[in-house]
Parts: structure tokens; sequence; C-alpha cells
């Protein structure tokens, strides 16, 4: 949380400098910062939550993903919001289903790998995705212009 409440002051003087319209790009380097801090906590948790190790340290790595998860998540509301504008309730039900949907399948998945494979083996997978998604926030900064001009329901402001 303490990420996004720094972020909260250059985000107000991003769109202070752009004539109060929202700038959703800049709501993207916290988000990358969570990234990072999701996958460390989902390597660490996996090869510390056995035995040989001590009790604290999944625990502190269950606060890196918990920590890297709400930031993430955070960011990815504002984005959506202030991307979507006056459609940001319809935008943010579709991500919720998509969230909804991805979530009820993951039991499917989720019992059998850590039963087939161990805790420090699946969480590296789950690991591995999440680094393999660390450079989405930076797609958006780059792209995220370009692709907000194309959408007719997204807020673009005057070039």
């Amino acid at each position: 949380m303490a990420i996004n409440l720094t972020n909260q002051p250059r985000y107000i003087r991003i769109v202070n400098e752009n004539k109060g319209k929202p700038q959703p790009e800049a709501r993207l380097p916290p988000m990358l910062a969570g990234g990072i801090l999701f996958a460390i906590g989902l390597f660490w948790f996996g090869w510390t939550a056995n035995p040989p190790h001590h009790w604290i340290l999944p625990v502190i790595a269950a606060a890196f993903i918990g920590t890297g998860f709400n930031v993430i998540f955070q960011q990815c509301i504002n984005f959506l919001v202030d991307t979507y504008g006056l459609y940001a309730a319809s935008a943010l039900a579709a991500n919720t289903f998509l969230r909804s949907i991805l979530a009820s399948a993951f039991p499917l998945v989720a019992r059998p790998m850590f039963h087939n494979l161990g805790v420090g083996p699946a969480m590296s997978i789950l690991g591995a995705i999440a680094c393999l998604a660390l450079p989405v926030p930076l797609v958006f900064m780059k792209y995220g212009l370009q692709l907000r001009k194309m959408s007719k329901f997204a807020i673009v402001g005057d070039d």
C-alpha cells in the first residue's frame, strides 16, 4: 500500500501537467514494482516452505506475494478507471468476470500440480509465469496511447 500511496503525488503532478486529464500510463511504474515483489515472493515461498527451513521464511515470502499482488491489483483497477472513464464500471465488471473465470479454473490445475511436482517446483512454475508477465506494464507504457487511440471507449487526450 505504501508503494501506491507514494505514487499518488507523482500521478497528481502528471495529471495537473496534462490539464487535469487522466494519464493511465502513469499508473504503471508501481505495477512493475509490484510484479517484481510478487515474482520474488513466489520463488522464495516455494523453496522455503519445506520443514528444513525456519517457519518465518515462507511467512516473509508470503508478505512479498501479498504486497506485490496488492500493488498490481490496485494499479490495475486505477489504470482501467483512468483509461475508460465513463465506461469504467463496465471495464471493471469485465475484469472481475475474467478474474473469476480464471480463479474458478485454477483449483482444477493447482491441486494436481502441487501434488505431483511438490511445493518448490510448482511455485517455481507460478513464479516463472509471473516473470513472463513482468514486461506487460512496460509494453503498456510504450504503446498504451496508441492502443487507447484504437478504442472507441477509452479516453484519449488531445495530442
